[in-house]
């Protein structure tokens, strides 16, 4: 398992009066020294003692007329490196802001403050609300040579919706993007470094949406509780990350699984003067590496993998559900079994959950074939599997030919389980897939699946 440090900010909030105006993207750029690091703060860099570092701010106006903004902090570390006291951006325009952090006459500490953004005539145009919102800054100035003891690692990026982009960096850029659409604030902000991954997030009371790139109206559920919130801000999580709106910061071919929700209710404001509540919900998540079937130590020696579900409880940590974690359950009664699987279900529950609500849920795991001195003759992959109520298995994207049950009782004979092959399987990582269809109360997936490898019974000579 390797864990890699990450915060991930943000904020969502119910705007209540029509279309908003507003879109941040604050970008950090790395090749400054601007370090990012976990903080609770929505904007937090680590810049050495004598330097300055690079940021940009990037404000989007997504109403339909052009519009003034004003951007402002008191913060003596930041300074924006053009007059911000009236923006015009015209509609469906973003407009990018150089900002500098400056630790030249600073001494190592952290220092605070806030970016205050405010949309200054959007109550002119009708279904445009005037929006605020305020940035919590924070800058660590560090000594020069704890700098140079930081390990480097990848920079994880999101990909908000296409903006007009700079001229490329010659490293990476840490991207953060605030997306105000469909009634919602949607607040983005990552932060890098090396310890642990997670986001914090704003689930507000009442069901609203966000957007990202192409896709419009993702919905985030409403929250009525810091459980029912911590469960939204997970699935909001894995949605981004299925759609390739969010990078997690893991290493290629490697899943993540739930670490610790944190949760505090935050009543709040909205701009109508009525009163609002939302829950602050902190996630982190883990990057864990698929397993590897084994290389042969001997001429036709054959190894195997089981990739059963079940095997681990109270979560099942080879596989996936709609890219959260799964949980091992003890079966219904008139569910069938096939031991020494078990069976698994989208709810962080040992008994079977009544209140699964009707619809897809896609189960994957992932496997790696390496490439061995000893090569393999063959690999190939048999099982077979149960669902309530109706599933379909995929090999690497690809339905498998004969390995669907269109239910109602894919959990039973006669219609299950359902056995399928796999074969010609090259060196590589490969995902396989099962997505369940549930019809209404229980649902679960169970497969019993063994990859076997055949290594060569002769030496292959030159």
């Amino acid at each position: 398992m390797l864990r890699i440090t990450l915060t991930l900010s943000i904020l969502l909030a119910l705007v209540v009066v029509g279309h908003t105006c507003l879109n941040f993207q604050p970008t950090l750029l790395f090749g400054t020294r601007a370090e990012a690091f976990a903080s609770q703060a929505d904007w937090a860099v680590q810049v050495e003692e004598g330097k300055t570092a690079r940021s940009t701010l990037s404000i989007g106006n997504r109403c339909s007329a052009p519009h003034r903004f004003r951007v402002e902090s008191k913060a003596k570390f930041l300074r924006f490196e053009r007059p911000t006291e009236s923006i015009l951006i015209g509609a469906g325009v973003v407009e990018r802001l150089g900002v500098q952090f400056d630790a030249t006459a600073l001494k190592s500490k952290v220092y605070r403050g806030k970016v205050v953004i405010d949309c200054l005539d959007c109550k002119e145009e009708a279904r445009c609300s005037q929006d605020r919102d305020e940035l919590e800054v924070e800058m660590t100035v560090i000594k020069p040579s704890a700098a140079a003891a930081t390990v480097p690692h990848p920079h994880p990026t999101i990909q908000p919706a296409p903006t007009p982009q700079p001229t490329p960096q010659p490293t990476p850029p840490l991207t953060s993007s605030k997306d105000f659409s469909s009634g919602s604030v949607n607040t983005i902000a990552l932060q890098d470094n090396a310890v642990t991954q997670g986001w914090t997030i704003n689930i507000d009371r009442d069901p609203t949406s966000t957007a990202c790139g192409k896709l419009t109206n993702i919905p985030v559920a409403g929250a009525t509780d810091c459980p029912s919130a911590t469960a939204v801000a997970w699935n909001l999580l894995t949605t981004l990350v299925q759609n390739n709106c969010l990078k997690t910061g893991c290493p290629a071919d490697y899943v993540i699984t739930q670490g610790v929700p944190k949760c505090k209710p935050e009543p709040y404001k909205r701009p109508n003067g009525s009163d609002g509540m939302r829950w602050r919900v902190s996630w982190t998540w883990n990057c864990v590496k698929p397993p590897s079937i084994q290389c042969c130590e001997c001429l036709g020696q054959a190894t195997t993998l089981d990739l059963s579900t079940g095997q681990s409880s109270p979560a099942d940590t080879l596989w996936t559900v709609n890219g959260g974690t799964v949980y091992t359950t003890t079966p219904v009664a008139g569910w069938l079994t096939l031991p020494p699987a078990g069976w698994i279900q989208p709810v962080a529950s040992q008994t079977p959950s009544v209140n699964i609500p009707a619809g897809l849920y896609t189960y994957i795991a992932r496997f790696n074939v390496p490439k061995c001195t000893i090569p393999f003759s063959e690999v190939r992959l048999d099982g077979q599997f149960a669902a309530d109520n109706s599933a379909q298995l995929f090999f690497d994207s690809v339905s498998v030919p004969g390995a669907s049950c269109a239910g109602p009782t894919c959990f039973k004979s006669p219609q299950a389980p359902v056995s399928f092959s796999i074969t010609n399987i090259t060196p590589g990582t490969h995902t396989l897939e099962v997505r369940v269809r549930n019809d209404e109360v229980y649902s679960g997936l169970l497969l019993k699946a063994q990859l076997t490898a055949q290594c060569r019974k002769e030496a292959t000579l030159p």
